[in-house]
C-alpha cells in the first residue's frame, strides 16, 4: 500500500472497509470480481497509475464478459 493510493487504503480501513492487499494488479481486480459474485456484495479493486492500470485489462474484461453472460 503505497504510493499515491496509499489515502484511498487509509481512509478505506479508517471507514472500517477491509483492505486485502495483493501483489499484482490483476489479482486484485480478479478477487474483487469473486467477492462480489460469491457475496453479492460490492468488490473494488484499487491500483496505481500507468503499467498498473493496463495488468488489470484481462481481469476486468473477464468480469464484464460474464457480467453479460448472466444477464
Amino acid at each position: 500500500m503505497r504510493g499515491h493510493i496509499s489515502p484511498i487504503n487509509v481512509a478505506a480501513e479508517r471507514e472500517g472497509i477491509r483492505v486485502i492487499d495483493t501483489r499484482h494488479e490483476v489479482t486484485a481486480v480478479f478477487a474483487a470480481d469473486a467477492v462480489a459474485r460469491m457475496t453479492g456484495a460490492i468488490g473494488a479493486a484499487v491500483v496505481t497509475a500507468g503499467p498498473g492500470l493496463t495488468n488489470t485489462i484481462t481481469a476486468v474484461k473477464n468480469a464484464q464478459m460474464e457480467r453479460l453472460r448472466s444477464c
